[in-house]
């Protein structure tokens, strides 16, 4: 029983390595696409300062296409979780040996996977916004 309670831990701690990783890799991505698509629009930042647009404006304008992006890759994820946990309550409810675990959410877990696309997107938002406003002051 021991051995299962620190294998349960390991799995534990792998799974939140796992989400820290897909964390750091998201904002990556994002600064780094805010950093291209101000590079291949300098010309039309520069006109639109020319013409009296602030860097909030510019900025907003690059944090919507970020959170298009994001909360429509958080939508496609969000499918394809529902489409595993019930292929895993299918194979579960499907076998004859009852040698898999049960797999069940609780309407707490239910509540945080809806979550996980508008986490995605906030965060998205928010590093696409200090990334544009930063690269516009330089």
């Amino acid at each position: 029983m021991d051995g299962t309670i620190h294998l349960a831990r390991l799995l534990q701690m792998i799974a939140i390595i796992i989400i820290l990783i897909v964390v750091f890799a998201g904002i990556a991505i994002t600064v780094l696409s805010a950093r291209a698509g101000i590079a291949m629009h300098s010309e039309a930042i520069e006109l639109l300062h020319l013409i009296g647009a602030s860097d909030s404006y510019i900025g907003r304008e690059f944090v919507k296409q970020a959170l298009k992006f994001s909360i429509l890759g958080g939508i496609v994820g969000f499918a394809i979780a529902i489409i595993t946990v019930c292929a895993g309550g299918l194979i579960y409810y499907g076998s004859l040996i009852n040698a898999l675990p049960e797999l069940e959410l609780q309407p707490l877990q239910w509540t945080m996977l809806f979550c996980l696309p508008l986490a995605a997107a906030l965060i998205a938002g928010v590093t696409a916004h200090f990334t544009v406003i930063k690269s516009l002051r330089k």
